[in-house]
Parts: structure tokens; sequence; C-alpha cells
């Protein structure tokens, strides 16, 4: 497993993304491929679950290596956001 990248400093939601690099600073491609729910900033409240996606993607693309990316998200920061929303993570 690689590293995990502390980022945003915030007060409320800790979310995980897990890749085969870090983000940073994370943006939204205009171009994307087709995503299970659409374009977007996939992350996840469960570093279980990010972490076991981080190993997957760096090992299906045999590029970089598993890295979760760490983010802080404030209440106010979430509320503009369009968010897709479940009520706790499953195991796909």
């Amino acid at each position: 497993m690689g590293e995990i990248l502390p980022n945003f400093n915030g007060d409320d939601m800790r979310l995980y993304r897990g890749s085969n690099v870090a983000v940073r600073e994370p943006r939204l491609l205009k171009v994307q491929r087709d995503l299970d729910f659409g374009r977007g900033f996939y992350t996840t409240t469960d570093l279980r679950q990010a972490t076991i996606w981080a190993e997957r993607t760096a090992r299906i693309r045999c590029a970089g290596r598993a890295c979760v990316s760490v983010y802080e998200l404030d209440e106010m920061a979430y509320s503009t956001l369009h968010v897709l929303r479940f009520a706790e993570p499953d195991e796909a």
C-alpha cells in the first residue's frame, strides 16, 4: 500500500479516495470515461473501502501504486456540492 496523504483541513467530514495516484487537489475533468454513477470525483467515508479500491486500481492499471488521499470537508462546503450519498458503503 502506498501513502495516505492528508489534504483539506476542515471540521466536519473526512473523505477518502483510493486510486493508483495521489490526488492533492481534486478537479473534475470535462472528458471522462463512463463511471458507475456518471462524471464526478468519487470518495468514501470508509478508509477500508478506499484502501481496497486503491489496491484494485493500481493492479488493474498496472501503473502507479495504491494510494489513499484524505480530504476533510466542512459542512458549509459540503452543502455547495452536488452529492450522491449512500447510507453505508457496500462491498463492490
